[in-house]
């Protein structure tokens, strides 16, 4: 690839990206930040680590505590390439890297969200992302057997969003959105999250960090003037066993929800509302009333599931 279509291609990607991030409520993150470096052992040709994205917010999953999380976007015009893993490590090391500096960074290092805030927390999010609609394969899989051979390398949590994950996020997120207008996104209590009351809120508009690349995704919507419904997402195939799974997690939120969605997104009503019924039986009346099964595929076939 040229270097003029290579940077084509980033600065696609990049616009990827950040549509990504307003959905999930990192719209306002700082874009292009530079990272001084303060580590010898890193041999850079630069000062500064580049960056495509910093976020902060208050996490709502453990109280008092700032999210400080570096994003860097990666996009490929073809194909994923055929052995990932190598190509992932030298992403992985140039965010971790950054993530090392990023503490004592002279503008970063005093940057409080609020004087609550009594801990931060850095972590990095690699979105690869490739334009080829047939690319769904889990990247994450074929690296999980990936080692850190680099001890120079000491790093936090990075999560890596593929097309897979980044295809979840927007299919769900824009069905909540296209379906009932305002989301939010619902924190359960973490016995972290729960601790402070001046600070507790169940749901908000952004998402954890910790669920960038989820397979399930809880989303709070109004649907009518009685109560909340949960929305509940799931990135895997329709199958009992999944929906037997995914029903026993629900049922064990403590919240009193008037409705409870699970959506899969290759569910057919014709074809699964059997397997439904006889996984109903297995929970109490008084939760089964309130649980439906649908697609969040945009498909007509949705229409007959109302």
């Amino acid at each position: 690839m040229s270097g003029e279509d290579s940077k084509s291609s980033g600065e696609f990607g990049e616009k990827i990206v950040l549509n990504l991030l307003k959905l999930i409520g990192w719209g306002n993150a700082d874009r292009n930040p530079s990272i001084v470096c303060l580590n010898e052992e890193h041999e850079r040709k630069s000062e500064k680590h580049g960056l495509d994205y910093v976020f902060s917010f208050e996490s709502p999953l453990f109280n008092h505590r700032q999210e400080d999380v570096l994003i860097s976007s990666k996009h490929n015009k073809e194909n994923y390439p055929e052995y990932p893993t190598s190509i992932f490590k030298k992403y992985l090391y140039e965010l971790a890297e950054a993530m090392d500096c990023f503490p004592g960074d002279p503008k970063y290092s005093e940057s409080r969200i609020s004087r609550t805030i009594k801990e931060r927390k850095t972590s990095g999010v690699i979105f690869w992302i490739s334009s080829k609609e047939d690319s769904e394969r889990d990247l994450l899989n074929e690296i999980k057997t990936f080692r850190n051979t680099d001890k120079k390398v000491e790093y936090g949590p990075i999560y890596l969003v593929d097309n897979i994950r980044a295809n979840f996020l927007f299919r769900a997120i824009s069905y909540a959105k296209n379906l009932y207008g305002e989301y939010n996104f619902f924190y359960p209590p973490t016995g972290y999250n729960n601790t402070d009351p001046y600070v507790k809120s169940d749901y908000g508009n952004k998402l954890p960090v910790q669920w960038i690349n989820t397979n399930i995704l809880p989303i709070r919507v109004e649907i009518n003037k009685s109560g909340p419904a949960l929305l509940l997402f799931v990135n895997e195939q329709f199958s009992e066993n999944s929906l037997r799974r995914i029903m026993g997690f629900t049922q064990r939120l403590t919240h009193s929800w008037v409705k409870v969605i699970i959506l899969y997104y290759d569910y057919l009503e014709l074809e699964h509302r059997n397997a439904v019924q006889t996984t109903k039986r297995l929970f109490e009346e008084k939760f089964i009333d309130t649980v439906d099964v649908r697609s969040f595929r945009d498909t007509i076939s949705i229409l007959g599931e109302e």
